[in-house]
């Protein structure tokens, strides 16, 4: 046979199996768009020369890899649901005479077809919307962008390259699936899986006891740093819970409707749950794709919105002064005395003030917090799941009554400590110790600086003795002076007075080592931190949702199809068509809701965890994660039944078609 036979009869597959086959090419096209999109960002000079540009750089560069991987699964699942589609058509051609290297070759032809059209409009189409996202990044990052266009050769490269070998693989998968099938099994195939499923209660029973044991984590929680230590632990038992629960749980708990004859003896009941047992096997695996995509959505969106929406807070607590200097290891008085006197000099060459002047030396003692007993430090080598580490900020009383208005005399065994959300209670256990604490507010702003990282810091102020520092001999310290005030400038000035600052501590004679930072500067690098977080959040679940979208799509036509002569013989059995469609009705509504239900019982069950996690990047309005946490839910579950609604029509009218 002439190879030009081969090539028409691919083009004339492609036209005849439009209704799957552009959702499939759409898929390849909107993924390679926005693999090269994310590319293209990930080397822009405006990205790179930023403030944060490293860091934006590195986390475009990650979206680019979860973007390439996704694709591999997306572009695979799409494909196998095409073959799977086409095993009849390709069994009556096996039949006819065309043996399988002449199907595998007509399939290369369409592969090279497919793929070509979706690298040149995928390319085409992200190379046209890289501008537009670069101005959506930059708007939302606040820096000014460029008026040019530029073209990204090795991104256009690298993405030609990648999605080939994805095709390359697809293609390979595909012979496979031909070659190891006879005829027989071939025309047979599509209606393979028709036996109805057994209920598994082993399988239902891991399903239930993985979800709960990862519930159960979340709540369990109290401090971000175990949060994200048992995060990704917690995130791989509910990807296997839910695929249990899909698979089997689902099957038992049908298998007990049916069993409930004044259920299910009713005509709308019986068509709903026997077409459900009938074909939840297949249909599980991607509902609980659908159900664990959906919280990816869910949880992107909402932990990236909240983190953007409330960087002022976070720079405002974090800084509670314009300007913060910090000597580390102060070992002597004449290095505070040299900070103080560096730092008035390049104020006083500037012609500037230190207003709301706030200085004082502390001593930082690292804990292990065992039982709720604070021990010796044990290293992250030897640390065990149950030892949370914790920083003590000790102040002493002479220090502290300098500051405040609040004059406290403290006993050995007496402490006073500025309140935060890990401490509860009036003692505190240290070594072989037992504090007496009195819990106080930091009224003037002059701790809280403290309390907004990830690991627990308690500041505290004890007795002028040394009676703290010995019990804690073997525990890691350094003394520490911190010189804090506002001065009147802002932006770009503020961030020129803070880098001469800085390079003056470079010429400290006592050699000691200092951090110097301002509120303008990081104010700049967490907008450009959270607002590439938030860009990628938007770009993946964007990625997430069509894949959402297109499962249920496929999801909704392989059920029709499969269900034409099912629902053909309940009219024949006497069924009306307005019982047949709500039949239809009940069926797709029961099936198709339940991944959106089981997404928001993740999330509601991962939220004390994940606002412990976000609280780590110095996110603690718990209540802005929780608004938009609910906002984003509802937005989501709006736009999936929409969806819903849209795919649920083309169910309807393949199965149910109106005359």
């Amino acid at each position: 046979m002439r190879k030009s036979l081969y090539l028409s009869l691919a083009i004339q597959n492609i036209k005849k199996n439009y209704r799957t086959v552009i959702p499939y090419l759409c898929t390849c096209i909107i993924t390679i768009m926005m693999f090269s999109i994310l590319d293209t960002l990930r080397t822009s000079a405006i990205v790179l020369q930023g403030i944060g540009g490293g860091t934006m750089a590195v986390i475009l560069l990650l979206g680019r890899v979860v973007v390439g991987f996704f694709s591999i699964i997306f572009i695979f699942y799409t494909n196998s649901f095409l073959v799977k589609k086409r095993m009849k058509e390709f069994g009556v051609y096996n039949v006819l005479g065309l043996e399988k290297k002449h199907i595998i070759l007509i399939l290369t032809y369409e592969t090279i077809i497919l793929s070509v059209l979706s690298l040149i409009l995928g390319i085409g189409l992200g190379l046209a919307f890289s501008k537009i996202s670069e101005l959506l990044l930059y708007r939302i990052i606040g820096m000014a962008a460029t008026s040019g266009f530029t073209v990204s050769v090795s991104s256009m490269i690298s993405t030609t390259l990648i999605f080939s070998a994805i095709f390359f693989l697809v293609l390979l998968n595909t012979v496979r699936m031909i070659a190891k099938s006879n005829p027989i099994e071939l025309i047979r195939q599509e209606s393979a899986g028709e036996k109805e499923p057994k209920a598994n209660w082993l399988i239902a029973l891991i399903g239930f006891v993985t979800l709960g044991i990862s519930y159960w984590l979340s709540q369990y929680i109290h401090d971000p740093v175990t949060a994200i230590a048992i995060f990704f632990g917690a995130v791989i038992l509910v990807i296997i819970g839910t695929f249990c629960l899909f698979t089997s749980g689902s099957i038992v708990i049908l298998k007990a409707l049916k069993k409930n004859k004044k259920f299910y003896y009713k005509t709308k009941n019986f068509t709903a749950v026997s077409g459900m047992i009938y074909r939840m096997k297949r249909n599980a695996a991607g509902l609980a794709n659908i159900c664990i995509l959906s919280t990816c959505v869910l949880v992107m969106i909402s932990t990236t919105f909240s983190l953007y929406f409330n960087i002022g807070e976070i720079v405002n607590k974090r800084f509670l002064r314009d300007i913060i200097v910090e000597a580390k290891n102060v070992d002597s008085q004449e290095i505070i005395v040299e900070t103080d006197t560096f730092v008035n000099d390049v104020l006083s060459q500037n012609q500037l003030i230190a207003r709301d002047l706030s200085n004082y030396e502390y001593s930082e003692y690292h804990f292990s917090k065992i039982n709720n007993q604070l021990v010796e430090y044990v290293s992250n080598d030897t640390m065990m799941s149950t030892v949370t580490p914790v920083i003590v900020m000790s102040i002493k009383q002479s220090e502290y009554n300098r500051l405040t208005v609040n004059q406290v005399n403290l006993a050995d065994d007496e402490l006073l400590m500025i309140k935060n959300k890990y401490f509860k209670g009036d003692m505190l256990h240290i070594n072989d110790i037992n504090y007496k604490v009195t819990t106080i507010e930091d009224d003037q702003k002059m701790f809280d600086t403290y309390l907004y990282y990830a690991t627990p810091i308690y500041v505290v102020v004890t007795n002028d003795s040394d009676s703290f520092y010995a019990n804690s001999p073997n525990s890691y310290s350094v003394s520490r002076y911190l010189y804090m005030f506002n001065v009147d400038l802002e932006g770009e000035d503020q961030t020129r007075i803070t880098d001469e600052i800085r390079n003056t501590s470079k010429l400290d004679v006592y050699q000691s080592t200092y951090a110097v930072d301002c509120k303008s500067q990081n104010s700049k690098i967490f907008m450009e931190l959270y607002g590439s977080l938030m860009f990628i959040g938007v770009f993946l679940s964007i990625l997430f949702l069509i894949a959402t979208v297109l499962i249920i799509y496929y999801k909704q036509i392989t059920e029709g199809y499969e269900d034409v002569r099912r629902f053909d013989i309940m009219k024949k059995v006497g069924m009306s068509q307005k019982e047949v469609a709500s039949s239809i009705r009940r069926q797709v509504l029961m099936v198709f809701f339940i991944p959106i239900v089981m997404a928001t019982i993740h999330i509601g069950f991962a939220f004390n965890m994940i606002s412990l996690m976000v609280g780590a990047l110095s996110m603690d309005n718990t209540e802005l994660f929780a608004i938009c946490t609910i906002i984003t839910t509802l937005v989501f579950t709006v736009v999936y039944a929409i969806v819903y609604a849209l795919t649920s029509r083309t169910y309807n009218h393949i199965v149910n078609p109106k005359k």
